[in-house]
């Protein structure tokens, strides 16, 4: 079975923090991680989400359907980490 891992950020843009998130989605890509890229608010886009199985905004839905290691990049963890910890089925970083 292939590891899940979810990055959720603010926006979806080409600032520094996005830019560190798509690193971070690129070496999971690498290691074989099936990847998925969240975000609360529409941005510009970036070019370089070639390889990530979905790339969408964020839906309530996905408090319980997130599974594997979630990554709630550049939000605070008091949030949205606190509602998605609630579940054995992922691990929150």
């Amino acid at each position: 079975m292939t590891p899940d891992y979810t990055l959720i950020t603010p926006r979806l843009d080409a600032t520094g923090p996005c830019n560190v998130a798509a690193e971070l989605a690129q070496a999971a890509l690498a290691q074989g991680w099936q990847v998925r890229w969240l975000y609360l608010s529409p941005g510009p886009g970036r070019p370089d989400l070639a390889g990530l199985h979905e790339v969408r905004r964020f839906r309530i839905a996905d408090l319980w359907r997130l599974r594997g290691l979630v990554h709630t990049h550049c939000l605070r963890p008091d949030l949205l980490g606190a509602l998605l910890a609630g579940s054995r089925r992922r691990r929150v970083i």
